[in-house]
């Protein structure tokens, strides 16, 4: 298998708007998503914040620990173990793991504390079987363009 890494280098755009986005489009793809995050604490603050980021619309999720992990579309996590069966990996806490590979898409998200590292995984990726895309905000438009 080929994974997609999608390199999202946030300038203007928090995390919490840009991952809510994505987690609803892997949904619509019929898609399940790991999201890995540094430590327990980072978990807790997303498992909150996805109950309540917007209130249009409801984004069905979990968190490692609380049971029943195979069945949240969404679940959050501190390791790349999806026991959910997720093929979407998210990996919002800036940092490159190379278990991230098994999943079909990889969600890569940085910003500029971590650049250097996402600049040193994009080489690094060069020679695996893995289909890079680097994805940067435009400054006027706040839009989402692919830069390489």
């Amino acid at each position: 298998m080929v994974a997609r890494v999608d390199f999202y280098h946030l300038l203007q755009a928090r995390l919490e708007n840009v991952l809510p986005r994505i987690a609803e489009k892997a949904l619509s793809a019929d898609k399940k998503l790991l999201v890995v995050v540094n430590d327990d604490q980072q978990a807790l603050y997303w498992d909150q914040y996805l109950w309540r980021y917007r209130d249009t619309s409801f984004l069905p999720h979990g968190r490692v620990g609380e049971g029943d992990e195979a069945e949240h579309p969404v679940l959050i996590s501190t390791t790349t173990e999806a026991l959910n069966n997720a093929s979407y990996i998210g990996l919002a806490d800036g940092l490159w793991r190379p278990e991230a590979l098994d999943f079909e898409r990889v969600f890569y998200f940085f910003d500029e504390i971590a650049v250097q590292q996402a600049r040193q995984t994009w080489r690094s990726l060069k020679d695996t079987e893995s289909e890079r895309h680097y994805w940067k905000q435009d400054e006027q438009t706040g839009q989402w363009q692919a830069v390489a």
